[in-house]
């Protein structure tokens, strides 16, 4: 049985980048097209920014809120522009410890998507990464023996919740600002594996 009461959230677009090897996690820029972005219209960046801005990138004004997006027709709106801008991305579909946005989908029927690991996150902006900050690109002392997966991810809930705890035990100590502090998200991430436009049964 669980012991994370885990949220379906909906989908997050990041950009891929070569920095982050072989790690899939929600770190990354995010969210990245605007009126100046080479490749599309100018028309059409200012409108896809704006309804981020009015529908996305929210997780500054509510704490239990987090950055993705539930609308699959402004998700395949935004890919079709990263394509257009030729912006390599990523498509990760989100459940998390926070309760919004809401989206109703029963992410393991959909079979364009696969499940990829557990990550320990912000819930916006750059969506700073423990795991890829702590682990992957820099093992900090008391996590070495810590295993990720293939994706640069914790692979299982409980591997997860050992890495939580055992984290804020060593941040408690922490006098030399080894780790970043804040309100993290626990992250359980599938991957769009299939063609675009993305359409979800």
């Amino acid at each position: 049985m669980s012991e994370i009461e885990l949220y379906s959230n909906g989908i997050l677009l990041r950009t891929a980048d070569k920095i982050y090897g072989n790690y899939l996690g929600v770190e990354g820029d995010c969210w990245t097209i605007d009126e100046d972005t080479e490749g599309i219209e100018q028309q059409e960046g200012d409108y896809l920014n704006n309804y981020c801005s009015e529908n996305i990138t929210l997780s500054w004004t509510d704490d239990n809120v987090v950055d993705v997006s539930c609308n699959v027709d402004f998700t395949n709106r935004y890919i079709n522009a990263y394509i257009k801008a030729n912006i390599q991305f990523e498509v990760l579909f989100c459940k998390t410890n926070r309760q919004l946005p809401s989206y109703n989908l029963d992410i393991e029927e959909q079979g364009n998507f696969k499940y990829i690991g557990f990550d320990y996150a912000f819930s916006g902006g750059s969506f700073y990464s423990s795991i890829f900050s702590d682990l992957y690109s820099n093992r900090l002392p008391g996590l070495f023996d810590i295993k990720l997966n293939e994706y640069g991810l914790i692979n299982s809930e409980k591997d997860l919740i050992d890495f939580v705890r055992r984290r804020e035990k060593l941040s408690m100590k922490d006098k030399e600002g080894m780790f970043e502090k804040g309100l993290f998200t626990i992250y359980k991430l599938w991957r769009y594996v299939g063609e675009f436009p993305i359409n979800l049964g």
